[in-house]
């Protein structure tokens, strides 16, 4: 089976390039201004510009298999744009900061936050909430570790965001990890532990469209086993990288254009619509790095944990500013 993904994989490529390179000889990219302006773009030419943007800033996953969030639902989440195009997702931790992953403006370089833009406040990445400006990169200085802070020009008005662990919380490889039985509340990052993954990406690994809406899906801590790139993922577990998917080994929820979403856990679970039941905190970012799984059963994606060193450096950045 890996072997056809991994074909799968290379000719999707392809395709992804020879989109590429015809938008970015016959589009011109939509300016961070006119998003705040609230102007739509073509519905065609907003897809293709995003298939440019996922080229250079670097390779994003996508939700798959999910349900659309209603408004109001997830009011930390935010879409980040690049030249007004929609390319990757964050998690508002502050009310001037948003969590993301450094992969997402690789290419652009942290030099340029002037091309970046974010939308909060609403579960369209084209319309409705505000769009604010990115002022700064804080990029986690070590080129293992997938994190990045976004700080924003100006802080959100009404934020609402969401928590991230402390740095005594339990990591994806603390001993408890393991245990078939281990005390969840202290132990979030547990083999099996329900968490929600969410985005504007594809649903599907055939489409290059992206739906307006955000959408959501459930995901569980899993083995580092199921990690389509498994050598890489367990190599990188001492930079907090771990495994996660959909529930009875649907694969992972997400493909490209999720990348820096929120891996989010709430110690009693969530709802039926997935709505935390308790006070959510975000785990992890999607690196979407080593593997582009987008649903292949039993192949799941890696994600970059938010906790200990990682969650110090994040409270030290913010006290910064």
């Amino acid at each position: 089976m890996l072997s056809s993904v991994l074909r799968y994989r290379w000719a999707r490529s392809v395709c992804l390039f020879a989109v590429a390179m015809f938008v970015a000889f016959a589009l011109q990219p939509v300016s961070p201004a006119s998003a705040a302006a609230g102007v739509r773009v073509d519905a065609d030419a907003r897809d293709a510009a995003a298939s440019v943007a996922s080229v250079r800033p670097g390779p994003t996953p996508r939700i798959v298999s999910g349900q659309v969030a209603r408004p109001g639902q997830f009011p930390w989440m935010a879409s980040l744009h690049w030249h007004g195009s929609a390319v990757c997702a964050g998690a508002v931790i502050a009310p001037q900061w948003i969590l993301s992953a450094k992969h997402c403006h690789g290419g652009a370089g942290p030099g340029d936050p002037g091309a970046w833009s974010v939308r909060v406040g609403s579960t369209s990445k084209s319309r409705g909430g505000r769009v604010y400006r990115v002022a700064a990169f804080r990029d986690y200085p070590s080129a293992a570790v997938d994190l990045s802070l976004l700080k924003l020009s100006r802080p959100i008005l009404g934020a609402r965001p969401i928590a991230y662990p402390t740095a005594s919380t339990p990591g994806p490889n603390a001993a408890c990890v393991g245990t078939p039985r281990g005390d969840l509340p202290t132990c979030p990052y547990r083999l099996g532990a329900p968490a929600i993954a969410m985005g504007w990406g594809t649903l599907t690994s055939a489409s290059l469209s992206t739906p307006d809406l955000l959408r959501w899906t459930r995901v569980a801590r899993t083995a580092d086993s199921t990690c389509s790139s498994a050598p890489q993922a367990v190599g990188h577990r001492l930079h907090g990288v771990f495994c996660a998917g959909m529930p009875r080994g649907a694969g992972a929820g997400t493909c490209a254009f999720d990348s820096g979403g929120p891996y989010v856990w709430s110690r009693l679970g969530f709802l039926a619509d997935g709505t935390p039941r308790s006070t959510p905190m975000v785990l992890g970012t999607l690196r979407g790095i080593d593997n582009e799984t987008c649903g292949v059963p039993g192949l799941n994606d890696d994600w970059q944990a938010t906790s200990g060193s990682w969650s110090a450096w994040i409270s030290l950045m913010l006290r910064r500013g």
